[in-house]
Order: C-alpha cells, then sequence, then structure tokens
C-alpha cells in the first residue's frame, strides 16, 4: 500500500469539493485529486494531495480526477474513496483508496471482484455492508469487509438511477425504483 503525502497549502479552501463522509467524530472531504480529514469540527485539517503520489506504483499511471467518499461503519472505522477512472487503462471501476485511521493516510486498494465494473460509479455504505453501481446504475457490487473483495456484477432492473441508504435499506430511485436490505 501506498501512503498519500501530506497536501500543501490550506485543504479548507479546497474548491469543488466533491463530497463529504462523517465517522468516530471524523470528517472526510474530497476534491480534485485531495481529500482532508478533520476530528475537531474545522480548526484543525489533515490535508492529502494526490498528485505525484502514486508515480512508482507497479500498477501504472495514475489516472482519476474527482473522488467520492464513503464511511464503511463502526465496526471497521474505515474511510473509503472512489475515483472516478479518466483514462484508457487501468482499473475500470476507477480507483479505490481507504484510510484506516481516520483520514490521517490513505492507500491505494486493489480489490479482488471488481474486474467487471465501470467507472464513475456511486458507493454507500448501511454500516456493514457496500454497494457500488456502475454509472448507469444497471449493475451492482458488494462488499462486507470494507471494499477488500466485492461480488457481482448483480443487474439491477434499473436505469439512471440515483443509491442512497434509507435506514439500513440500499435504494435504487430510477426507471424503476428498488429498495433492498442486502444489496
Amino acid at each position: 500500500a501506498t501512503v498519500l503525502p501530506e497536501a500543501k497549502g490550506n485543504p479548507r479552501i479546497m474548491p469543488g469539493t466533491w463530497g463529504l463522509a462523517a465517522g468516530k467524530r471524523t470528517i472526510v472531504g474530497t476534491g480534485y485529486m485531495s481529500m482532508a480529514a478533520t476530528s475537531d469540527f474545522g480548526k484543525t485539517f489533515l490535508g492529502f494531495g494526490m498528485w505525484g503520489a502514486f508515480k512508482d506504483d507497479p500498477r501504472g499511471r495514475f489516472q482519476t480526477h474527482h473522488l467520492d467518499p464513503v464511511y464503511c461503519g463502526d465496526a471497521s472505522g474505515r474511510f473509503l474513496a472512489l475515483g472516478d477512472n479518466r483514462g484508457e487503462s487501468g482499473p475500470k471501476f476507477g480507483h479505490l483508496f481507504a484510510s484506516d485511521d481516520l483520514g490521517k493516510t490513505w492507500k491505494w486498494l486493489a480489490p479482488k471482484g471488481l474486474d467487471a465494473a465501470s467507472g464513475r460509479g456511486a458507493m454507500v455504505c448501511n454500516g456493514s455492508l457496500l454497494l457500488m453501481t456502475d454509472q448507469g446504475a444497471e449493475n451492482a457490487w458488494i462488499s462486507a469487509d470494507a471494499g477488500e473483495t466485492w461480488s457481482g456484477p448483480f443487474p439491477t432492473g434499473t436505469k439512471r438511477a440515483v443509491l442512497s441508504v434509507v435506514g439500513d435499506e440500499f435504494w435504487l430511485s430510477g426507471k424503476p425504483s428498488r429498495a433492498s436490505a442486502d444489496g
């Protein structure tokens, strides 16, 4: 695993914040090739920049732009960030990053079972299961181990849907809408 270096500058002035996730009294914000974490409601931030962080990684050139975070629940305490894939090579599903220390350090995961996933999907967690969809939400993948391994693809029977969690259920709001307690 590669640990991301600390970013330069002020992460509180992060133009174009892409997403936020919160858990264990920590908020993680992601943006364009960057992440920031605060455990004191914004008084201080730990910032991480991804430019050049993986230049020596054997998987090849790092190609992602925006990152979308999710908190995996108190059992694991893990934060994940899914990057959209902007390249013609590398993982089809985008790039998946994990922090197991409340956003202080990040590693680039190589999860098993996502080879058939296309990039720019959505990912949510109900506290124990992670669910990820492809861009059109026509297929879903499930992880019960905080993103290390995935099962799927499972056809959703839906198109152009928005993925969310309501209580413990995963909801796909699209044409037609769906709800599931187990992914």
